[in-house]
């Protein structure tokens, strides 16, 4: 039976969608699980998309000359040299219908991880129903008081009418702190600590904060036809994190 997780956020920005790349892509190319990547925010179609234009760029195409090129020849080098199929990323609606089930149950059984990238939709029942049945939930803070705000709000969400649901799946819901910055406003972000620890103490923390650094967004650390690059799993931090999610969901 698979392990389902979701990094999920009530507001957009917060960096759910790379994380959820950046962890399926070590899982898949690195530890060679299978894994599948179900892209439920319909309106962004963030990995669906992401997945589509780095097969695109990796496809060879005849030019008139007779030889053939593509678009981005040093993806294309490092996925024909990794040799392995991408895992699967399906783009679905987030309607909860027998289909989508009978659908997900399958992905349950047959593969070793399954990511939901969920939009932020908590009064939608529908977004309910998925995200119980998710056994890790982890959640991106960034040091802005809006968005700190209505990520703490999702938090109580979830930790009422889920992680205390005895019917629900979740084992646990943890959260991150997400371009960290340590000499950016130090007494507000200590007392957005404290305020979560005093006021969630349900919620576990990743010790590992990702740093404000571009290795988040490079093309090359969060592919979804490669595995990350080493030369930014390292950067702040990075590779720490990895590696303490899956040792999370991997022995839970």
């Amino acid at each position: 039976m698979a392990k389902i997780i979701s990094f999920a956020s009530q507001k957009g920005g917060c960096g759910k969608s790379s994380v959820t790349t950046l962890v399926a892509s070590v899982l898949a190319y690195r530890e060679h699980k299978k894994v599948a990547v179900l892209d439920f925010d319909s309106r962004q179609k963030s990995l669906a998309n992401a997945r589509e234009n780095e097969l695109a760029s990796i496809t060879p195409k005849k030019e008139e000359n007779g030889e053939y090129t593509c678009a981005d020849p040093r993806l294309y080098k490092s996925f024909m040299s990794q040799g392995e199929k991408p895992y699967v990323i399906e783009s679905l609606t987030m309607a909860f219908t027998d289909a989508l089930i009978d659908k997900i149950e399958k992905y349950n059984q047959e593969y070793d991880y399954v990511f939901f990238d969920l939009p932020g939709s908590i009064d939608n029942n529908d977004f309910f129903n998925l995200i119980q049945n998710c056994d890790f939930v982890f959640i991106p803070f960034i040091q802005e008081a809006y968005v700190f705000q209505s990520n703490a709000e999702f938090a109580f969400f979830l930790v009422e009418h889920i992680l205390n649901n005895e019917e629900c799946r979740m084992k646990n819901l943890y959260y991150f702190w997400n371009r960290y910055k340590e000499t950016v406003r130090p007494k507000q972000f200590e007392e957005m600590e404290t305020y979560l620890k005093a006021n969630l103490p349900e919620m576990k923390e990743i010790a590992q904060k990702l740093g404000d650094t571009d290795a988040m967004g490079n093309t090359y650390c969060k592919s979804t036809v490669v595995s990350p690059a080493k030369e930014f799993m390292y950067n702040k931090g990075l590779n720490a994190f990895i590696t303490e999610i899956i040792d999370i969901i991997s022995k839970d």
